[in-house]
């Protein structure tokens, strides 16, 4: 977007999200990086809920009082003391084997935080950031930049810019698409 003007990053303040277009199905192997900054907020802990970064149909990336983790995993595979720093770079795994079983793994600042596990893929549906699916929890934090790799190639690289009108969004280099805020209210950003 020649017209667009970079910025440092993009804030949902819990209302806003980004659609990537893309749906990730049972089958896809996929790798999704980040850098991020979430705010931790006790209220969604002691609701049960986490902060998705991104979701993958059934498979969210969460932060919550327990530190990072991956949705719907036991709590033994839930790592337990690394919180949400400044631009921490973070990079969510997953790869089907033949017999359709997922293995997710997860590192955060190039170390790896969570117990590799396999189980049964499940749900597919849209590919989010900053939200579950769209309609669900939404997190309040910031994105500085994303990438996501489908079955080895990459299908998003995601910056945030300023649209020649001045409307925050998410702009893919990959496609030359800007992606908006289909959610409630408006991205914070800096520049």
């Amino acid at each position: 977007c020649k017209a667009c003007e970079p910025v440092e990053y993009l804030e949902s303040t819990g209302t806003q999200y980004i659609n990537t277009g893309i749906n990730i199905s049972a089958t896809d192997n996929f790798i999704a990086t980040y850098i991020v900054t979430l705010k931790e907020n006790s209220t969604a802990y002691i609701q049960g809920m986490g902060y998705s970064m991104i979701n993958h149909g059934y498979w969210g990336l969460y932060q919550n009082s327990r530190g990072y983790c991956i949705a719907n995993y036991p709590a033994e595979y839930n790592y337990k003391s690394v919180y949400p720093q400044e631009k921490d770079h973070v990079l969510f795994k997953r790869t089907i084997n033949q017999d359709g079983e997922s293995t997710h793994q997860l590192y955060i600042n190039n170390n790896k935080i969570q117990k590799t596990l396999t189980r049964s893929t499940g749900e597919t549906g849209p590919c989010t950031i900053f939200s579950i699916g769209g309609s669900g929890r939404k997190i309040s934090g910031k994105v500085y930049q994303h990438k996501l790799e489908l079955n080895g190639t990459l299908v998003r690289d995601f910056i945030p810019v300023l649209d020649p009108k001045k409307v925050p969004a998410m702009y893919d280099k990959e496609n030359n698409v800007l992606y908006y805020n289909q959610g409630t209210g408006k991205f914070l950003y800096k520049n």
